[in-house]
């Protein structure tokens, strides 16, 4: 992830993603920052439930059983 943070000439700093500058940052750790936030984006949910399969998460499963109040 380093290599795609780097400071320009114009003492900034920016990151690179999928061909694009993004930026500029006033330090390093802010453009990490943003970096992380970004790629958490594009990989959606983490933590041990994100790899169940969608019908399997026990949120789905508990929502189906519950009997309905009318």
């Amino acid at each position: 992830m380093h290599d795609r943070i780097f400071q320009a000439d114009d003492q900034s700093w920016y990151y690179r993603t999928r061909g694009n500058h993004i930026g500029p940052f006033n330090s390093r750790q802010e453009a990490e920052l943003k970096l992380r936030k970004q790629m958490r984006s594009w990989t959606g949910r983490a933590g041990p439930l994100a790899s169940w399969h969608r019908n399997w998460q026990p949120t789905r499963i508990f929502r189906r059983s519950a009997t309905r109040q009318g």
